[in-house]
């Protein structure tokens, strides 16, 4: 089937505004992953430590682990936002590029609908209270995903937890509405202090920008190569490819053939094992020796 000449022009002008954006990001993910590749500490045992296999973090992906939201579910709230403001409605290529970006980047640099920062505001703002009231319907989590949360807390693995679609409030809420915000908040007595949740107002850039793993990983007190991101989609692994951090995709959303490239995909969380998560690292520590 030939490609319209509309979806080549859209992907252009996608390329166009990636490109200064990237070439950016790119020498940002270098500066990031010397910065945290190791972390100094005069303490021998503690640099033992960090040679092994047990001392690494777990960063989760709110929408593509915790909860269940599909393609299909997220390309109805922007054709249910396109239609309530009287908005162009977004063709299916543009939906696909959508998926799982930054609200204010899709609506400003995929759909084209505003330019203006308070009305991008205004509609991220919409967008995402469409995906809340899902949530707050649900009240559920994916199956396995508390046994597995358990497990972590079990071996001491600190966790964090990022969204794309909500703000850090709003993140906060789901969690404690779903009883889980006790995996991702500082422990007393551990060197991460800081709130190990982050939404989309946190930070300027969505996925596939590594910025937001490797803050992550500098407030879980982990080195890049030290941390495993836990997702459902083709952008997680990009950016944790252009970091050198490992990831393992729950494949329920996307097409086999866009995870090849992750370290482990599976069907569900219970198909990992810590000695799985172990063995990710041991083969690292291998390489190196």
């Amino acid at each position: 089937m030939a490609v319209s000449k509309c979806h080549y022009a859209c992907a252009a002008q996608l390329k166009r505004a990636f490109r200064s954006r990237n070439s950016q990001a790119c020498r940002r993910a270098k500066t990031q992953r010397c910065k945290y590749s190791t972390h100094a500490t005069s303490n021998p045992l503690e640099r033992l430590e960090e040679l092994g296999t047990r001392r690494f973090g777990a960063l989760f992906d709110f929408e593509g682990v915790l909860v269940s939201c599909s393609r299909e579910s997220e390309q109805e709230d922007w054709l249910r936002l396109a239609s309530e403001h009287h908005l162009k409605t977004p063709s299916d290529y543009e939906l696909r590029v959508a998926y799982r970006r930054k609200s204010d980047f899709a609506i400003s640099q995929i759909f084209h609908w505003e330019l203006e920062p308070q009305r991008i505001k205004y509609l991220t703002e919409q967008k995402s209270l469409l995906l809340y009231e899902k949530v707050l319907e649900t009240k559920s989590l994916r199956e396995t995903v508390r046994s597995f949360l358990q497990l972590l807390h079990k071996f001491g693995i600190p966790c964090a937890v990022y969204s794309s679609q909500f703000t850090t409030s709003q993140l906060i809420d789901l969690l404690h509405l779903l009883q889980v915000a006790e995996y991702f908040l500082p422990r007393p007595n551990t060197a991460h202090s800081e709130s190990l949740i982050i939404g989309c107002d946190y930070l300027q850039n969505g996925l596939p920008d590594t910025e937001i793993f490797t803050t992550l990983a500098n407030k879980l007190s982990r080195s890049i190569s030290k941390c495993v991101v836990l997702s459902d989609n083709h952008l997680a692994i990009e950016a944790t490819s252009e970091l050198g951090m490992k990831c393992v995709i729950v494949a329920t959303t996307e097409c086999l053939w866009e995870l090849q490239h992750a370290d482990m995909v599976v069907p569900s969380l219970s198909c990992v094992s810590f000695r799985n998560l172990q063995n990710l690292f041991s083969l690292e520590v291998n390489e190196r020796g």
